[in-house]
């Protein structure tokens, strides 16, 4: 049972919940032996295009809590070689120094999103804490980003956005991670900036493919990434289901 079961999530909620985004059993079947297991809430993610197996886990009590779009970018397609950075900003990697600000301001900046907070039964408090958890573990913890970006101004961190690289099909690729911008550096490009610097250094590093995932209805971001030439290039749903 252990390779269904989110440490993370089980720690910070105080119970057993299933995460994953492969259904290789049967739902019925899974479904009545993870329950059996104690567990007490299942998290998957499957493409939207799946729909046969969303009605079928819809049919057995799972919600929809987000969807999502990945926007996607072939770095040969790169049209730019250099970007233009305001003199008050410096775009630069992350520092042990920059920790409280970036916790922060992805505190601040994630409230109501995502689809645990879409979940009225999880305590509102334990989902406020994971975007500045995750952005911190990002700095600290490689498996989970290999770089870290910060736009900063003086010593104030404006805005941050990790990546992770990975292999896919014999090409090298970097995910976009976690990345937000403080609220009175908002609506001045920071995010755009942010986004330019790392299709560079995407370049620079002889990536063939980048890409970044937001909820749907982030239309802000959305018009950032498709304004710079990233393409929709997948879509996905996030379902849960409570075991009690």
């Amino acid at each position: 049972m252990s390779q269904y079961i989110s440490k993370i999530d089980s720690e910070r909620f105080g119970f057993l919940v299933a995460k994953f985004n492969h259904w290789e059993v049967p739902p019925h079947e899974l479904i009545t032996h993870l329950k059996n297991e104690k567990v007490k809430l299942i998290i998957t993610r499957l493409p939207a295009e799946d729909l046969a197996t969303i009605n079928t886990l819809e049919t057995h009590g799972f919600q929809v809590k987000d969807t999502q779009l990945t926007y996607g970018y072939r770095i040969k397609n790169l049209p730019f070689t250099q970007i233009k950075i305001p003199e008050h900003i410096e775009i630069r990697e992350a520092i042990a120094e920059d920790l409280p600000q970036i916790a922060l301001i992805a505190r601040h900046s994630f409230q109501n999103y995502g689809h645990y907070f879409n979940n009225e039964r999880l305590n509102i408090e334990k989902t406020n804490e994971i975007y500045e958890d995750w952005a911190l573990r990002s700095f600290s913890n490689k498996e989970i980003a290999d770089k870290f970006f910060v736009a900063s101004t003086n010593s104030e961190v404006a805005g941050f956005l990790t990546f992770k690289c990975y292999q896919n099909h014999g090409q090298t690729c970097a995910k976009g991670g976690v990345g937000a911008i403080a609220e009175p550096f908002r609506n001045q490009q920071i995010f755009r900036l942010l986004v330019q610097y790392g299709l560079l250094w995407g370049k620079l590093g002889g990536l063939d493919w980048q890409e970044h995932n937001a909820l749907t209805t982030n239309y802000a971001v959305g018009k950032v990434f498709t304004s710079l030439g990233f393409y929709n290039a997948a879509s996905f749903v996030t379902l849960h289901c409570w075991l009690d």
